[in-house]
């Protein structure tokens, strides 16, 4: 899906505008008086489920299950610790 705009000029005034914004890409000229400008959208409505994001925290979770097991545990056996959904909490008897 992508976020694009299309949009039907007459007026020069009005093309000249469209084409010197950054989101232009690329124009279609139909005849004299029509011209089909074709941009990116200017904003951006986030409403989808954001897969990338569930990525991340999965990832961040395997790297500090990695860091807990194989180097915490190897370097202090006498720490309790535990695991709750989001942060790892230690705690150190000395």
């Amino acid at each position: 899906m992508f976020c694009v705009d299309v949009r039907l000029v007459t007026d020069q005034k009005k093309l000249t505008k469209l084409v010197s914004k950054p989101t232009y890409v690329s124009g279609k000229i139909f005849n004299e008086d029509l011209v089909a400008v074709h941009k990116i959208k200017d904003k951006l409505t986030l409403n989808r489920p954001a897969y990338i994001g569930m990525c991340i925290l999965d990832l961040s979770k395997t790297l500090m299950y990695n860091f807990h097991y194989n180097y915490i545990k190897k370097i202090m056996d006498k720490m309790l610790s535990y695991f709750l959904q989001i942060q790892i909490v230690y705690v150190m008897k000395l």
